[in-house]
């Protein structure tokens, strides 16, 4: 599994909007509307390791994004197959 520090690099490698981010994260509703990519990096900078959590989940989903998308898999399909393929439990 990522740790939060290679997490933040994905990100920035990624290049998400924030609307395609908030589709990947777990915050719904109005405290969805205010995650952003950058609120996220903030969140996990100084954390050395996720603890079981959704957060964990969206790093797999971050992780599965970008193998989709070194695929070249159209942005939007990856996205939801990475959704797909880790559901919030």
């Amino acid at each position: 599994m990522a740790t939060p520090t290679e997490t933040i690099e994905r990100l920035k490698r990624l290049g998400l909007t924030d609307q395609e981010f908030r589709k990947i994260n777990h915050l719904k509703g109005s405290e969805g509307v205010d995650e952003t990519v950058d609120s996220h990096i903030e969140y996990l900078t100084g954390k050395s390791h996720y603890k079981k959590s959704k957060n964990s989940i969206v790093a797999s989903r971050l992780e599965a994004l970008e193998s989709l998308k070194n695929k070249d898999v159209d942005r939007k399909n990856a996205i939801d197959s990475c959704i797909e393929k880790y559901p919030f439990l």
